[in-house]
């Protein structure tokens, strides 16, 4: 189920202050569900949907936007895509979590 949310990265209200460092650096666990060293989003820039080059299983797959703004959750996903037509143009954070643990972060732009 996709949900379109307003918390910030760190799962806190969304202020004007928010700050959330590092996030364009990759950070890689293998686990049994995604095979995070090989999964690859295509194509980028893009401006409808995002692929990926194998189905990916994961608990949990969220867009940020560059100021921490949690804008996209999909819970329990499954499947080869996903739809952003929804979210406006510019540069933004895919994550993507399996178990609470975090398994591979993607930056990724909207036309």
């Amino acid at each position: 189920m996709a949900n379109y949310i307003t918390d910030d990265y760190f799962h806190h209200p969304r202020n004007n202050n928010t700050n959330i460092g590092a996030v364009e650096s990759s950070v890689s666990t293998n686990t049994s569900s995604i095979e995070s060293n090989n999964l690859m989003i295509y194509p980028n820039p893009t401006s409808n949907k995002l692929f990926f080059n194998q189905k990916l299983r994961a608990q949990n797959i969220s867009i940020y936007d560059l100021q921490g703004k949690r804008l996209f959750e999909n819970t329990n996903f499954s499947g080869n895509e996903i739809d952003i037509s929804k979210i406006k143009s510019g540069v933004y954070l895919l994550v993507i979590s399996d178990n609470k643990i975090e398994v591979k972060r993607y930056k990724f732009i909207i036309l």
